[in-house]
């Protein structure tokens, strides 16, 4: 039973299901552009919907993901470009920071900070027409921002590949680079996506954290060092299990 629905000023749906909170950008009509207006919207509902919820599932209405940041924007003001790439810098670390698991749905085109904002996800998936470029440097722009992410997470070739030449990759490269977790039939998207998120909502919702922090603190540690501090988390993650069974505590 969906708990609560809304809609942003700025054209972000949200549905609370549950542990399960779906953010669903519904301006089609501009191709769910990244304007201003809308990545505020987005930031404002990631900030909003943290709190109790396991699975965030990020979607969009109509062909496309997004294709990005306006392509008119690119001559605002410097005081509006900053405004908007601070927008597109939070929403970045509001993602990465969910204390659950992220889950994006991407069909159609996801371009520039729209391929980065949804392959930020844990979990991707990517319908079989998808396609994703990151086509800033072509316009004169440095993709830092997409940068400062991506080079870690993708092969240094690939990466290289896609930001100097601006081509689209479709979804079955962007699985073997990395950007994707799992590729499946456009009509099937949206319901493998809710059975996905209903099947990571059912799981510890402590162990998941647990597991999700450890990933993240691990990467600046060197692999004898991730090991000590596994070791010491999971006997402290077990200690706490056994208490809150002891006790029948919840979760």
């Amino acid at each position: 039973m969906v708990e609560n629905t809304w809609i942003h000023p700025q054209g972000v749906q949200v549905n609370r299901n549950g542990g399960i909170v779906t953010l669903r950008l519904v301006q089609p009509e501009t191709g769910n552009a990244l304007t201003t207006e809308l990545l505020k919207g987005l930031s404002d509902a990631l900030r909003n919907v943290a709190d109790g919820a396991r699975v965030l599932v990020l979607s969009a209405v109509g062909r496309d993901f997004s294709v990005g940041r306006p392509p008119l924007s690119y001559s605002d003001s410097l005081s509006d470009l900053q405004t908007a790439y601070e927008y597109v810098v939070d929403c970045n670390e509001r993602l990465a920071m969910f204390p659950g698991i992220t889950i994006a749905v991407v069909q159609g085109r996801a371009v520039g900070a729209g391929c980065s904002l949804a392959c930020r996800c844990d979990i991707v998936l990517a319908s079989e027409t998808a396609r994703f470029s990151f086509p800033e440097l072509t316009k004169g722009v440095p993709p830092v921002i997409v940068a400062a992410y991506y080079s870690k997470r993708m092969p240094w070739r690939g990466f290289l590949d896609m930001v100097l030449t601006g081509r689209e990759v479709a979804a079955d490269e962007a699985l073997r680079l990395g950007l994707v977790t799992r590729v499946v039939p456009d009509h099937t998207l949206e319901t493998e996506a809710m059975t996905l998120a209903e099947q990571v909502a059912a799981l510890d919702s402590q162990a998941v954290r647990v597991l999700k922090e450890f990933l993240q603190k691990i990467e600046v540690m060197t692999i004898l060092d991730a090991n000590r501090f596994a070791l010491a988390l999971l006997l402290d993650s077990l200690t706490s299990r056994q208490s809150r069974i002891q006790t029948g505590g919840g979760e």
